[in-house]
């Protein structure tokens, strides 16, 4: 039976047909007073959606998945910044129920594969975005951008995808090896896809509040594909990139790169790139 946002009885959630930023909407209004935890605001069509560093998150009316959720886990402050991380683990379940392999580029990107090697994401390509932001004494901003029904003409990069971009490329290669195409044959309903994260991002957090943290990490680590590649991590200061293999992720949620046979650094903020 589909998920709907209607039996979600922990969650006052709203959709609106338009709206500029989800996040800057739910945070103004969380900071005003006027919304606690659980909420979740969606929209049709977000006009003015960010990603992280201000970068611009562009889709077309209908055609992603665009909301965020105000939380608040009994987590000391001092841990909070794995959030991120573990939202991407409930964007993975969530996915994997309607048979899409994701997987997670540190720190924030949800991929699928693609198999075309497009410099900075290898043989994947990115489905959607995570942003969080801290309000302190009230809880976080959890956004999320989902493409869902892109053709690969709507799609801003080309080293982007959507969810029906994606089944039709792997139905027709299903075709090619004339065997049957696995999963179902469209993408789920963008409220439906809501609702089902919503539920598991309540599944995860009830893990982490229950002491289950190094589990989830090693989970995250299963899905990352940045682990095990040569990177190069931009730091927002301005300097030199820092180079080097991805060798792990740290329970504070840090990536953990050797830069030399027995140097390591970690880094909890920057943008990581792929370097094939």
């Amino acid at each position: 039976m589909p998920d709907s946002l209607l039996d979600l009885p922990d969650w006052t959630v709203e959709w609106v047909a338009t709206c500029p930023s989800t996040n800057e909407e739910l945070t103004r209004r969380a900071l005003a007073g006027e919304v606690e935890p659980k909420i979740a605001l969606g929209t049709d069509h977000q006009t003015a959606g960010r990603g992280r560093g201000e970068r611009t998150w562009v889709t077309p009316k209908h055609g992603a998945l665009t909301f965020s959720a105000l939380i608040n886990p009994r987590i000391d402050q001092e841990g909070i910044s794995v959030l991120p991380l573990f939202v991407g683990i409930a964007i993975c379940r969530a996915l994997a129920k309607y048979g899409f392999p994701a997987a997670l580029k540190w720190p924030n990107d949800i991929l699928l594969p693609a198999n075309d090697g497009i410099a900075n994401y290898g043989n994947w390509r990115k489905v959607g975005g995570i942003l969080c932001h801290t309000i302190p004494n009230i809880g976080t901003v959890v956004g999320i951008g989902i493409n869902v029904t892109q053709t690969e003409s709507e799609l801003p990069v080309p080293e982007a995808t959507s969810l029906a971009l994606y089944r039709r490329l792997t139905r027709s290669d299903s075709r090619a090896r004339m065997s049957k195409p696995s999963g179902k044959e469209n993408p789920p309903q963008i409220q439906e896809l809501a609702a089902t994260i919503l539920r598991h991002l309540d599944k995860v957090c009830a893990e982490w509040e229950t002491g289950n943290l190094l589990t989830l990490i090693d989970e995250y680590r299963g899905h990352c594909q940045s682990i095990g590649r040569a990177v190069a991590i931009a730091e927002a200061e301005g300097g030199d990139p820092v180079q080097g293999v991805a060798v792990g992720i740290a329970r504070d949620g840090a990536i953990v790169v050797q830069t030399a046979p027995d140097t390591t650094i970690s880094r909890h903020f920057g943008d990581l790139f792929h370097v094939e």
